[in-house]
């Protein structure tokens, strides 16, 4: 099958490819685009993040930028591919107040999400989350 990817996190380039991506898009005329509103958009989202530093702001970020691109697909068979907090279905990190990406999603949309974390603590790079 054809794979399409669909950027769902805040933009955490905003100043170098977010940039140079909204650029070619304005120099080829493509200013009133989808693909330019949701670069502007995802860009910023990036610089609130880093200028508040607010992981409750990204994570609730990341399942509106996914509620939309999955919204707009006629076939609805995904693969998400997101860091471990982002998919735990049955944690919550005390400290914040915006629950899991995985949460949220299945409250919206129920048992439909199903996560999955491949994180392998015995690989030879076990400090990276």
């Amino acid at each position: 099958p054809e794979t399409i990817f669909h950027g769902t996190d805040v933009d955490h380039q905003y100043m170098t490819t977010g940039n140079a991506y909204l650029r070619y898009l304005r120099d080829n005329g493509k200013i009133d685009t989808y693909e330019y509103k949701t670069c502007k958009e995802n860009n910023n989202q990036g610089f609130k993040f880093y200028l508040e530093n607010d992981d409750d702001y990204r994570e609730n970020m990341m399942v509106k930028n996914f509620v939309r691109e999955y919204e707009k697909l006629d076939d609805k068979r995904i693969m998400g591919i997101y860091g471990g907090y982002h998919l735990g279905l049955n944690q919550k990190d005390l400290n914040r107040n915006a629950p899991p990406m995985a949460i949220q999603l299945n409250e919206k949309y129920g048992d439909i999400i199903y996560t999955e974390n491949l994180y392998d603590p015995n690989s030879l790079d076990s400090n990276r989350n």
